[in-house]
């Protein structure tokens, strides 16, 4: 018993430096205006071997990481309460739900859970973020209803577009490898 909990505290604590890394690198890594989310592996990882919880906890360093990004600052002056919330509440239900779904479907398989939490992650992550933002932010940036001339809406689908799918592309691609990180931590126990 207190080796595994050991070993989960380590696992957790590695998994949580790599999320804050991950994301602070790449958070100067911009597909239009959007910055690129690498740090949903190791989110997935740590929900998969340690549940929900885990999730949670890593989608907060996933948070706090956000928050704490040169990027943000624009956010903070327009809402920074409405920032800290909108950021806190994208980064832990998401990952909370995707550890949800990695359980649900992994007793019939693995990579398919992988797969399923992999998909499910970037749509909460960019779905919260941007009903949020259409609540507290665009009518601060653009009181007309138009971003350079294109319809808002366009604009906004545009974006959440070419995020989720940069974003998706990453988790499949590493799916296969993610598995293999969870079957093996789950056989050293």
């Amino acid at each position: 018993m207190k080796k595994s909990n050991t070993q989960k505290l380590v696992v957790g604590a590695i998994l949580a430096a790599l999320v804050m890394v991950l994301q602070l690198v790449a958070g100067y890594i911009k597909v239009g205006p959007a910055s690129i989310t690498l740090t949903l592996a190791p989110i997935i990882i740590g929900g998969a071997l340690y549940g929900r919880k885990m999730g949670a906890f890593l989608g907060l360093v996933f948070a706090v990481a956000v928050l704490v990004e040169p990027g943000t600052a624009i956010f903070y002056g327009c809402n920074w309460w409405a920032t800290i919330i909108i950021v806190l509440a994208k980064s832990v239900i998401s990952s909370y739900v995707a550890a949800w779904v990695y359980e649900l479907f992994s007793q019939k398989s693995g990579l398919v859970a992988v797969i399923l939490s992999g998909i499910v992650l970037p749509i909460l992550n960019t779905g919260i973020f941007v009903i949020g933002s259409y609540f507290f932010f665009v009518p601060v940036f653009v009181p007309d209803g138009s971003l350079s001339g294109m319809p808002l809406l366009a604009a906004i689908a545009l974006g959440i577009a070419i995020n989720f799918a940069v974003e998706l592309g990453v988790n499949l691609v590493l799916s296969t490898g993610i598995t293999t990180v969870i079957k093996a931590v789950k056989k050293s126990n």
